[in-house]
């Protein structure tokens, strides 16, 4: 049997995108959807979080704006604005 090495990041990342999977299908979220929330919340750019989930920068606008219609996805940015403002509310970084 092979052992396989991964580096701290990348057990940080599978199990972050195992919970992103997990959490938001509950709330008829895609996956691709719940990373974009994941990704739009760190600085509310839509062409930066698609690019960052590995859409092509050539693609990246035009997809963003197409999650940002999304009704679902509306709410859960909403919902990540707020509990993002409970965290500074409780003097805790995001």
């Amino acid at each position: 049997m092979k052992t396989i090495q991964l580096t701290q990041n990348q057990v940080e990342g599978f199990f972050t995108s195992m919970s992103i999977k997990h959490n938001k299908r509950k709330r008829g979220l895609t996956t691709r959807q719940a990373l974009f929330c994941d990704e739009f919340i760190k600085d509310s750019n839509a062409t930066a979080a698609c690019r960052r989930m590995g859409i092509k920068p050539t693609s990246a606008h035009a997809m963003g704006t197409q999650f940002l219609k999304r009704p679902q996805v509306i709410a859960e940015l909403a919902e990540l604005h707020d509990m993002r403002d409970s965290l500074y509310d409780l003097g805790l970084p995001p």
